[in-house]
């Protein structure tokens, strides 16, 4: 596992090969947010969040981290910008004790919206969909809290309509990122085309059967990165800039 420990509200994992490297990101994180509570938060309006969606084979983990680590580099407050994938999102919805800091985060504006959503979109769905209901409750709480950047989980979606938020689809043609799961699992060509194809489906089926979204329309996204043509760093400069055009990052003074 590769974290970033400076600044901490950047550190991301770029590969999470163990329960216990994710469970020591989780406690960095939740240590992270005893910080925050001691500082001073506003109690209206709300600060910004990035959601990231992606094709499978693009790397949006190393992407987000990146991404986190640059922000924080001039961030003009001491609240700082984190990663949450898809792992650290689901330990979050089933932690109790986790989800109840993350509520503690929140202002009672934040609160109000989530539950509102939560009421709105789940009370007319049978039990079973609570494990779905945690997942989304966590979302959402991350998106609320400010300086998060969430990758997948349908964030997107689930926070829409938020004017603090920034939401971003990273693509590449199917050619390439087969090309790319090979490199990165070590497997011949035609076993990546068989992840690539499956994966991308399920991740369609996935957010098509909980939100009535196709994951793939350009509407869900403020933009949408072809990963094979850009640098890495490019993609996340293009991100800083866009975001800065729409107010939602200020850069401190030096």
């Amino acid at each position: 596992m590769v974290t970033k420990q400076k600044p901490l509200g950047g550190i991301g994992v770029v590969y999470r090969r163990s329960e216990r490297e994710r469970d020591q990101y989780i406690a960095a994180v939740v240590t992270n947010w005893e910080k925050e509570l001691r500082h001073e938060r506003p109690t209206e309006g709300q600060m910004p969040f990035i959601t990231i969606s992606r094709q499978y084979g693009c790397l949006a983990v190393e992407f987000g981290m990146r991404l986190a680590n640059r922000m924080n580099e001039k961030s003009p407050s001491g609240l700082l910008w984190t990663v949450y994938d898809r792992e650290i999102v689901q330990k979050i919805a089933d932690d109790l004790h986790i989800g109840q800091r993350l509520i503690e985060l929140l202002t009672e504006h934040s609160r109000a919206r989530v539950t509102e959503y939560l009421d709105t979109h789940f009370q007319k769905r049978p039990t079973k969909d609570d494990v779905i209901r945690k997942m989304v409750q966590a979302v959402r709480g991350l998106c609320e809290k400010g300086h998060s950047i969430v990758i997948g989980r349908g964030g997107s979606i689930v926070a829409a309509g938020s004017p603090a938020g920034f939401h971003i689809r990273i693509v590449g043609p199917v050619e390439w990122r087969i090309k790319q799961i090979a490199a990165i699992y070590q497997i011949s060509l035609d076993e990546a085309e068989k992840r690539v194809r499956v994966i991308d489906k399920e991740r369609q089926s996935f957010t098509f059967g909980i939100f009535g979204k196709d994951v793939a329309d350009p509407d869900l996204y403020d933009m949408i990165i072809n990963q094979s043509r850009f640098s890495m760093d490019e993609g996340v400069e293009l991100v800083i800039h866009a975001m800065r055009l729409k107010g939602l990052h200020r850069v401190a003074e030096r």
